[in-house]
């Protein structure tokens, strides 16, 4: 336990110093996802909040439910996220881990969730983007059964909060708010 909080105290303290030198905008992304589980195709929604705390990683935080013929998902991940922002585009890649919850034929089964991915966004008004797309595999172990599946969103990025440091062809530029 005591390794645990000084983990957690370590985690604040290096992410205080490394906002204190930079503050990208904080991100919400809302959208439609489509997922592969159980053998059925889900349709659903998906949203996630992201914070960077330098200009290349951040923490994502991310909810999302899928809903099929007699099947419906949910799951809670969060876990580190790696970016690379340049003037109108930001590639992304995330390593997750949280919770999934599945219901299916009356039965129900929460497990240890663990995904990776990433996606494209894309810049067209100050602090909005469009995510072209994100694709994730996910592992569960439901039913006690592993199952490997895929998440494929799209949707709106919102930008707020701090000064954003972007990337173009000429060097760094800084300023304030979107990309």
């Amino acid at each position: 336990m005591r390794r645990i909080v000084f983990f957690l105290c370590f985690v604040c303290v290096m992410a205080g110093l490394a906002a204190a030198q930079s503050m990208p905008p904080n991100e919400v992304f809302g959208g439609f996802s489509y997922e592969r589980l159980l053998q059925s195709n889900l349709d659903g929604w998906h949203g996630a909040l992201t914070h960077s705390f330098t200009d290349v990683w951040g923490i994502t935080g991310e909810i999302a439910g899928h809903y099929g013929s007699g099947i419906s998902s949910e799951s809670f991940l969060g876990g580190p996220e790696i970016h690379y922002r340049m003037e109108k585009v930001k590639p992304f890649g995330h390593f997750l881990m949280g919770i999934d919850h599945v219901s299916a034929g009356g039965d129900g089964s929460t497990s240890f969730a663990v995904g990776f991915g990433g996606g494209l966004d894309v810049t067209f008004a100050k602090n909005i983007a469009f995510r072209i797309g994100e694709l994730d595999y996910l592992h569960t172990n439901h039913f006690d059964t592993g199952q490997n599946g895929v998440r494929f969103s799209t949707g709106v990025v919102f930008s707020f909060g701090g000064e954003s440091r972007t990337r173009s062809g000429r060097g760094t530029h800084r300023s304030t708010g979107g990309y």
